[in-house]
C-alpha cells in the first residue's frame, strides 16, 4: 500500500516536471521561429503548450497503460500495458494518477503567475537599488526595461494553456 502511494506520487511529479520542460522547450522553439506580430506569437505559444501538455498529461498516460492486443496484433505489440479496458483496478491505479495530476495542474497556473510577479518585483527592486518604495532618478535604456518587465507576457500564455489543458483532460 505504501509503495503504491509513493509510486503514484512519483509518477505525478515526473509528469509535472516533464510538463515544465515541454513548456519551456515549446516557448523557446516558437520564439526562435518568430512571427510577424506579437499576438500571433502569443497565440502559437498558447496553442503549442496546450497540445504538448494535453498529450503528455492525458493521452500518453492512457496509452502507456493500455493493452490493445484484443484490437489488433500490431497495436498489441506496441501498446502492451496491463489494462484491456477500464476496470476498477484501472481507476485505482491509472485514474488516480490522472486525477492527481489534473488537480496539481489546476493549481499550477496561479503558482506560475505568483513566481512571475515575484520575479518582476525582484528585478524592479534590484533596478531601483533595493529601494522598494523610492523612485529611481537614473535613466534606464528601453531594451533593459523591456527585458526586465516583459516576463509576465509568456506567463499569461502558459497560464491560459495550462488551464485549457486541465479543462480538456
Amino acid at each position: 500500500m505504501f509503495t503504491t502511494l509513493i509510486l503514484t506520487n512519483a509518477i505525478m511529479v515526473v509528469i509535472i516536471v516533464i510538463n515544465m520542460i515541454l513548456k519551456e522547450m515549446t516557448i523557446r522553439l516558437i520564439t526562435w521561429i518568430g512571427y510577424d506580430t506579437h499576438s500571433e506569437l502569443m497565440t502559437k505559444i498558447t496553442n503549442g503548450v496546450f497540445v504538448a501538455l494535453f498529450f503528455n498529461t492525458g493521452i500518453l498516460l492512457l496509452l502507456t497503460n493500455a493493452n490493445f492486443s484484443d484490437v489488433s496484433p500490431w497495436l498489441g505489440n506496441i501498446f502492451s500495458g496491463t489494462y484491456y479496458d477500464y476496470s476498477p483496478q484501472w481507476y485505482a491505479m491509472v485514474g488516480s494518477v490522472l486525477v492527481s495530476t489534473m488537480n496539481l495542474n489546476a493549481f499550477m497556473p496561479p503558482v506560475y503567475e505568483g513566481i512571475a510577479n515575484a520575479t518582476v518585483w525582484l528585478f524592479q527592486t534590484m533596478d531601483n537599488g533595493w529601494n522598494c518604495c523610492k523612485k529611481r532618478e537614473e535613466r534606464i535604456y528601453m531594451t533593459k526595461t523591456t527585458q526586465i518587465y516583459s516576463t509576465w507576457t509568456f506567463t499569461r500564455a502558459l497560464t491560459t494553456s495550462c488551464i485549457t489543458s486541465t479543462l480538456e483532460s
